[in-house]
Formats: structure tokens, sequence, C-alpha cells
């Protein structure tokens, strides 16, 4: 683990994939979590990588790829995520 981080990078990894998707998108925070019917903050949380950041759940992250059009394995494979 990143010692500035309480994620694992398979997870940091995960996190940037879901906001660099949703900057794809051209969707604000608000519309996004509009979209996939969680409040902003939750969303907030979900893409930080700081410490304060919350854990992605298996649901959530079914979640958020159903709203974005992703599936699991878009979201895990390496790919686009700064």
């Amino acid at each position: 683990m990143n010692e500035n981080s309480k994620f694992t990078p398979a997870t940091l990894f995960a996190k940037k994939k879901l906001r660099q998707t949703r900057l794809d998108k051209g969707w604000t925070v608000n519309h996004a979590a509009q979209q996939i019917g969680i409040e902003r903050k939750v969303l907030e949380d979900v893409e930080a990588t700081r410490y304060y950041g919350c854990h992605l759940s298996l649901d959530r992250m079914l979640q958020i790829c159903k709203a974005y059009g992703l599936s699991l394995n878009d979201l895990v494979k390496p790919g686009r995520a700064r």
C-alpha cells in the first residue's frame, strides 16, 4: 500500500478510473450522483484517493458501473486511469 493512502493499489486504480470515466462523460459530481442514485458526498468519498476517502464495496462498484455503462472488467483492466 502507498504510505499516503489507506487503499490497495487495485482500489486506487478503480477509484481513479471511476473519476476519469465521469470526467470523460463530462458529468459533474452532482449529475453523476443523481444518475447513480447516491448522495454527492458519497460519490466524492468514492473518488477520493486520500486517507479520508471511503472503501469501495462490490455493491457500490456495480451501482456506479451500471450508471457509467461499464462492466466490472472494464473497471479493473489496465487502461486509462490517471
